[in-house]
């Protein structure tokens, strides 16, 4: 399978062909003890989502690096506590509770939850067609013992096709 090798952060992983990754960094990564933040898309990304009817997340999947604490790694992850203290990702009328896991050197938590996205105000849809959509989220912080690393993934509005799931499994595997 052909792919490409990124080196960003500390990190070496591989992405699908003509996926780009660049570090970037976001208004809330200093409270959240982000160390290093790269933005993850699929070709032509960010031109399909300005001309997309709906409002998608851009970039649609980050890396983060975390060099403090698996608490701190996994609220900057976007994992939440439930009433009970049991470890969640927000998902659309429930709290979906996270599963340990492992991968390759990596382990840590891992989950999946759905939102609702609209269209934008000014989007022209077909006749009929819902300014509704389901969409949904996934959620990740691993460590090797040595660093903690997250993955934050939005499956994104009908127009654009974002296997979170193949795609955080497949970065994962690769991730030195």
């Amino acid at each position: 399978m052909i792919f490409l090798t990124a080196a960003l952060c500390g990190l070496t992983f591989h992405l699908p062909p003509h996926w780009t990754a660049r570090v970037e960094r976001n208004d809330d990564d200093a409270s959240e003890h982000v160390a290093c933040r790269v933005a993850i898309r699929p070709p032509k990304f960010s031109e399909i989502a300005e001309h997309s009817p709906w409002d998608p997340e851009d970039p649609p999947m980050s890396l983060i690096v975390v060099d403090t604490s698996l608490d701190d790694a996994l609220g900057a992850t976007g994992f939440e506590h439930d009433m009970d203290g049991a470890l969640v990702v927000p998902s659309r009328g429930i709290e979906e509770k996270a599963e340990r896991f492992r991968i390759g050197k990596w382990s840590g938590y891992r989950g999946h939850g759905w939102f609702r996205g609209y269209a934008r105000r000014d989007a022209e849809l077909p006749e009929g067609e819902s300014h509704i959509y389901s969409g949904g989220q996934w959620y990740v912080t691993v460590t090797d013992g040595k660093r903690w690393v997250g993955i934050e993934c939005v499956s994104g509005p009908p127009d654009i096709t974002m296997n979170c799931d193949a795609t955080t499994q497949s970065l994962l595997r690769s991730l030195r």
